[in-house]
């Protein structure tokens, strides 16, 4: 139970969050080569794709709610940013838990 833990060990849920990242390469019609790739990610999480000379092919862009069209995305969303115990956070408009509804 992530409340009794949370509770025992004396963690904010207020200021914890979920992070995920996806990433997948979809083959052309002929597959000799790889033809689209999808990144999607939540969080504080990212995505880099690198080539084997090491060079970046794509990368995600953070989700930062510093960034204002970030903030407008949530906002139009349902959602709006308030800060809590020092940490910004995403709350669905007019309610008082996380999350983005």
């Amino acid at each position: 139970d992530v409340e009794a833990v949370a509770t025992v060990e004396g963690w904010s849920l207020q200021a914890s969050g979920a992070t995920c990242a996806v990433a997948v390469l979809v083959p052309n019609a002929d597959n000799a080569c790889w033809g689209s790739l999808y990144m999607a990610h939540l969080g504080d999480s990212r995505i880099t794709l690198v080539s084997e000379r090491c060079e970046v092919l794509a990368a995600s862009v953070d989700h930062s709610l510093d960034d204002e069209a970030e903030r407008q995305r949530i906002v139009s969303a349902g959602g709006e940013v308030r800060e809590v115990n020092g940490h910004r956070r995403v709350f669905r408009a007019g309610k008082s838990f996380p999350g983005l509804g």
